[in-house]
């Protein structure tokens, strides 16, 4: 999962995305990750 949040914010940095908004959207998603993997580890 990490190795995907840096490769969209070296993305996202290329096409000149501020890296405080990428911070935000980072922990965001790495947020929803947790909570999708938990439900799916749940559901199981």
């Amino acid at each position: 999962m990490s190795l995907i949040l840096n490769i969209l914010r070296e993305m996202l940095e290329y096409f000149g995305v501020p890296v405080e908004q990428l911070e935000v959207t980072s922990a965001y998603l790495s947020s929803l990750w947790k909570k999708q993997t938990g439900r799916n580890l749940r559901s199981t």
